[in-house]
């Protein structure tokens, strides 16, 4: 092992909470990877929640819950910036890398002698335009200039930084999430919650997994999957995860009458022996960063077919990604199956348009093709792991180095 002063650094990690989230996977895997060298691992939280991932360091939290009021969000900000500041003159870290906006400016406006490093893991100017969202852009203009690195998780995401918030090109750095396929294997051999059991004696089901929110376009799969349904009705659609659209989304399998069809199992600690069990996995997302649950679907051998939001799908499912190819059709990829993506109109009618046709469509094929579905079980794995813990590892200590 090299002395401190050659290559061990003192880093923290800072995120709102370690609750389920897709960053909060990413910084647990990250602080992992990091400790590959025995790096001084510090994860600094805002506040702390239930089912929280396990991170490798000591957790310090400072104790400055979210709050939902638009104020009080104003305030927490300087809050956070304060306790922070005083944490980092304690510890006195040599980088700081943060995860998710409002991590990110606290890091920044908190910033001391140490390395500072934002990472960037949605497609942002595809965000919802409440107020919030504006303010956050704003923000993100004036402020990530000032970190000393840029991380983003894909290269759609660097290109939209430049594009639409006038970063310099070479601040950025795309890292893709890490992944370790070994341990999503083994998890994946685990059982599957006893109240789902019965459903995959069959194995006639689909899954998809994340939080039930705007950004992950839930109800455009309940109305392709009632499409669907008209031909294959023995299938069911499990949907994993909790949010705020759960009530709504239930209402439209509801108005839908498919209710005896569509499963949606809340939280689920391990959700891999149902992605396993599946006939396959669907994304339905409007956008993304890097999608974590895509590439952890695909460490379980699944095909998968996902829509072509910006930012992630392209770059993992097809060897030779164009920045600028659009997906206008069921494209039969690489890895995996692309399909146009949904406007980002938030629609819970029983409405029905061409492109939930194109999905179900693409869904009906792939079950119906065992030749091509054998491929992509194949396919899925080896593409996997390429997003290496290693790989990860090396990327990240020529930005913090």
């Amino acid at each position: 092992m090299k002395e401190k002063g050659d290559c061990l650094r003192k880093i923290a990690l800072i995120i709102p909470n370690l609750g389920p989230g897709g960053a909060e996977r990413a910084l647990s895997r990250l602080s992992n990877v990091l400790n590959i060298d025995e790096h001084e691992i510090f994860v600094v939280i805002f506040n702390e929640v239930e089912n929280s991932y396990k991170v490798c360091g000591e957790v310090i939290n400072i104790s400055v819950p979210s709050s939902n009021n638009k104020l009080m969000k104003m305030i927490n900000i300087f809050k956070r910036t304060y306790k922070l500041k005083k944490i980092k003159d304690q510890y006195q870290f040599d980088v700081a890398i943060s995860f998710l906006e409002g991590a990110n400016f606290v890091n920044i406006f908190s910033r001391k002698k140490e390395k500072v490093i934002v990472s960037v893991r949605n497609y942002k100017s595809l965000e919802r335009n409440s107020f919030y969202e504006k303010a956050q852009n704003i923000l993100i203009k004036y402020l990530y200039k000032r970190a000393d690195e840029i991380v983003a998780v894909s290269k759609l995401i660097k290109q939209d930084l430049v594009k639409n918030y006038k970063i310099k090109n070479e601040k950025i750095k795309v890292i893709y999430n890490s992944y370790d396929t070994n341990e999503i294997t083994n998890q994946a051999n685990g059982e599957i919650p006893v109240d789902y059991i019965d459903l995959f004696k069959e194995g006639k089901v689909i899954t998809t997994v994340g939080r039930l929110t705007y950004q992950k376009g839930h109800w455009n799969l309940i109305k392709a999957f009632s499409i669907f349904l008209k031909k294959h009705n023995e299938y069911k659609l499990l949907i994993v995860g909790e949010g705020e659209l759960e009530k709504d989304l239930k209402k439209l399998v509801l108005e839908l009458k498919i209710q005896n069809n569509v499963i949606f199992t809340g939280y689920v600690s391990n959700p891999f022996p149902i992605i396993k069990e599946s006939k396959i996995y669907v994304l339905s997302s409007l956008f993304e960063g890097f999608p974590n649950a895509l590439i952890e679907a695909m460490c379980c051998s699944k095909p998968v077919i996902s829509t072509d939001c910006k930012s992630g799908p392209q770059e993992i499912l097809i060897e030779k990604y164009y920045p600028n190819y659009k997906i206008r059709n069921i494209e039969y990829e690489d890895y995996g199956v692309l399909v146009p993506t949904f406007d980002g109109k938030l629609d819970f009618t029983k409405t029905i348009e061409e492109n939930h046709f194109m999905l179900s469509d693409a869904m009906e094929k792939l079950i119906n093709d065992p030749k091509r579905l054998n491929h992509y079980e194949y396919k899925s794995f080896e593409r996997a792991e390429k997003f290496s813990n290693q790989a990860s590892y090396e990327n990240w200590m020529k930005v913090i180095n």
